[in-house]
């Protein structure tokens, strides 16, 4: 007689709570800022110093290439490789796919810091061409047209808070979801290794289980 073999059902991921979710994410762009800061000395430094107030398209430029696109390129790559940010680390917390235990895929992740990059690169787009055109000082036009777009980040953010699966919009355009980690030792340093089957448990464990 072919012994039967009994199949345990995996647990389903949990959806991270906001209170863990809302630190990680303090600590997060808590190191952006830092870096922002940083970098923002650095640029502002040079130009004083030896080439002078640069164009607006320039500034546009260099916000692109030096704030915008690092910050996104360095969230994407922990998350592609790791499954985590280092505040989701610290929070214990890790990004799967959509009913899935498996971590994101690379163009998942991409897609993810796009959506959350974008409000921050309009504000700053917004910010440069309302400097150029003296319009900072309009508060009629600077103040609506910072909020909206400020907003459209808000909203995105605040869905989470109203959602079971406390999935934000930049989640729900991925496919992805935040969740807690099973163990922070636990976590794959490279999506593949989460594709490896389970571990089959021991002789003397399958005896426990065949005589309960």
């Amino acid at each position: 007689m072919t012994p039967v073999r009994l199949i345990e059902p995996s647990t389903p991921p949990v959806p991270a709570p906001w209170k863990p979710r809302t630190l990680a994410g303090l600590i997060d762009l808590g190191i952006v800022a830092v870096y922002v800061v940083f970098i923002t000395l650095i640029i502002g430094l040079v130009f004083s110093l030896v080439i002078g107030a640069p164009p607006l398209w320039a500034a546009i430029l260099l916000g692109l290439l030096f704030v915008e696109a690092p910050v996104a390129v360095w969230w994407w790559r922990q998350e592609s490789l790791a499954a985590t940010t280092i505040g989701k680390r610290r929070q214990g917390l890790r990004l799967v796919r959509m009913n899935s235990d498996r971590p994101p895929s690379s163009p998942r992740c991409a897609v993810r810091q796009v959506m959350k990059i974008l409000p921050w690169a309009l504000v700053h787009l917004l910010i440069l061409v309302a400097a150029d055109l003296d319009l900072m000082d309009q508060w009629w036009w600077s103040v609506p047209a910072l909020a909206i777009v400020a907003a459209i980040g808000a909203i995105s953010i605040l869905v989470s808070y109203f959602r079971i699966d406390h999935r934000t919009g930049y989640d729900l355009v991925a496919g992805t979801q935040v969740v807690l980690a099973r163990g922070a030792e636990h976590l794959p340093t490279n999506p593949r290794l989460a594709e490896r089957p389970p571990v089959r448990p021991r002789r003397a464990d399958r005896l426990k289980r065949g005589q309960g």
